[in-house]
């Protein structure tokens, strides 16, 4: 198997902490701010290609675009908890590079912003084994800890055992890194092995599944996409898996966790058809949603520009919404009307 992957730069985001109230009732009843400390860990390749004798079978493209919008959500929703929020960016591909624990999530949110492409493997292991160093730094004893991983499953690098729930029988068992020559299951348990030891440290690890870039797998490959999904889900700690079939699912499944973790859920700020964000509805902006309508410019779901460019409200962008947007700028149609 080959694997080739240009790995899309840190990525970064995602979830937090169980075990907090998330009625208005149980939240009366919390006398002093919460303080938690969250690494988010975030795989930052591009995209992967699949060989079968010598032949790429499929290329599985990036959820960078939306989980890169999903997390500087979920970040807005820590800052509007009213809880103590330290947060450590961990971005893996061949290594990890990661921040220390800091609560200026206005930078985090900067830093995520500012990901890009990088790496050509994915160490997942090490995720787990540098996150037990961040949180050895923390001190207080009182202090709520979580690691929010957000993962494709794919593991290609790093540690490898022969020892847990993988082996020759399992799904996708076939598939080799031809670099090393080791199969796939071996780095997953590799990987689910460190993740035991840092859930046995008493952190929780909240997993989310970005499966929708295997959507299109052909039948050849199911059994690693089946691996990858397992992966995922052997790493989380008890209900706290969440996988993601969908691109426009990725933005529900970060609010899904942030309101478990004491955080709001924060819609960004949209104008009907205003898709530059000028204040505005223009034709330039029927151009844009065309354009993405045609696939020339790709917003993510849940996006301002995507609910902006979406008229209609139906999660998609189509020509219907580029001319609806044409007719707003020159007068003919009242943006107020739309999806009623």
């Amino acid at each position: 198997m080959k694997i080739k992957k240009t790995l899309s730069v840190l990525f970064a985001l995602i979830l937090l902490l169980g075990l907090i109230p998330t009625s208005l009732a149980e939240k009366s009843e919390i006398s002093a701010p919460k303080k938690r400390y969250i690494v988010l860990a975030l795989e930052i390749s591009m995209d992967v290609s699949f060989s079968s004798d010598g032949e790429t079978i499929y290329t599985a493209s990036s959820a960078l675009p939306y989980v890169k919008e999903a997390a500087i959500d979920f970040i807005s929703g820590l800052k509007a908890s009213g809880d103590e929020n330290y947060v450590s960016l961990l971005v893996y591909f061949n290594t990890t590079v990661q921040c220390d624990f800091t609560d200026d999530l206005d930078g985090v949110i900067e830093q995520i912003g500012l990901l890009q492409e990088m790496g050509r493997e994915r160490d997942l292991s090490r995720v787990f084994y540098k996150s037990k160093d961040l949180f050895k730094t923390v001190t207080d004893p009182e202090a709520e800890k979580c690691l929010v991983l957000v993962s494709t499953g794919m593991a290609d690098s790093g540690f490898t055992s022969p020892e847990g729930p993988f082996d020759e029988t399992s799904p996708g068992s076939e598939w080799i890194v031809r670099v090393s020559n080791v199969p796939l299951w071996k780095y997953a348990n590799g990987a689910i092995d460190e993740a035991e030891r840092l859930r046995n440290d008493g952190i929780r690890i909240y997993a989310i599944g970005i499966f929708q870039s295997m959507e299109g797998m052909p039948e050849k490959g199911q059994g690693v996409a089946t691996l990858f999904r397992e992966t995922v889900k052997e790493i989380a700690s008890e209900d706290s898996f969440f996988p993601v079939e969908e691109p426009q699912k990725v933005a529900d499944t970060f609010k899904e966790v942030t309101q478990m973790n004491g955080g709001e859920a924060i819609s960004p700020e949209f104008k009907p058809g205003d898709v530059d964000g000028n204040g505005e509805v223009e034709v330039t902006d029927a151009r844009l949603a065309l354009q993405a309508a045609v696939g020339l410019q790709k917003y993510a779901p849940g996006s301002r520009e995507f609910l902006a460019a979406d008229t209609d409200g139906n999660q998609e962008i189509e020509v219907t919404d580029a001319r609806n947007i044409l007719r707003a700028a020159v007068g003919l149609d009242d943006p107020k009307t739309w999806g009623k």
